[in-house]
Order: C-alpha cells, then structure tokens, then sequence
C-alpha cells in the first residue's frame, strides 16, 4: 500500500514473484530431502542435455534476482521480458515433469504445483 491507498504499481507481480521463489525453494528442498541427484539428472531441452540442477537454478535466479530487478528498473520491454522468460520456465519446469525418472515421486509433485503457479502469471496489465 501506498500512504494514499494505492497498491503499488505491479504489486500483483511481486507477490506472484515471491511465491514462484517459494516454490521453486521448495522443489529444490524435497530433492534434498529425498536424497535424488538432481545434479547428475539430465533433461534434454532445446537439443541439449542439461541437468536439473541447473534447470532448477536458472528459475530460482529469475525469481531472486531477474525478475525483481526488471520491477525495480522498469522500461518499456521489462513486463515483456518477465513474461517470455516465465513462459521458457514453464517449458522446461514441463520437461522436469515429464522425465522418467521423476514419475511418481514427491519431487514431481512439487513441480506439478510449480508448473500451475508459473502459468497463472497476472496479465502484464494487472496492478
């Protein structure tokens, strides 16, 4: 809120940002949990083998870093980033997902609900 009232300009975004982090936070911790080595996993992506560690990593630096800065620095491209740089993390949130290796565990779940969360991003319009 603002000392007029008013919710910040893209408050709805922030909040999706923080959320998507403890999500993705939250992925990473039930693989810690459950002992599986994200880091020696592959997922091919875009014809490339690429291990979920740093699939994971790359979503989780968007949502600290990225992303913020982009709210913090708008220009006249920053809502168009955010939201084409989500829709690659909902492609490749959407291979971890599919891998054989991750049906039917915990970790699937969780990215399961990543996945929802990351596809309900507030329309760039949105306050």
């Amino acid at each position: 809120m603002t000392l007029r009232g008013d919710s910040p300009p893209n408050a709805s975004l922030s909040e999706w940002i923080e959320q998507s982090a403890r999500l993705v936070d939250g992925v990473i911790k039930t693989a810690n949990v459950h002992r599986l080595n994200i880091a020696g996993l592959k997922v091919r992506l875009d014809g490339r083998d690429t291990n979920v560690e740093v699939v994971l990593a790359t979503i989780q630096h968007h949502m600290n870093e990225e992303y913020p800065y982009l709210l913090r620095h708008t220009t006249r491209n920053s809502m168009n980033a955010i939201h084409a740089s989500n829709l690659n993390d909902v492609y490749r949130v959407s291979a971890l997902i599919d891998l054989a290796a991750l049906q039917d565990t915990s970790l699937n779940q969780s990215l399961t609900r990543l996945k929802a969360h990351l596809e309900n991003i507030p329309p760039q319009n949105s306050q």
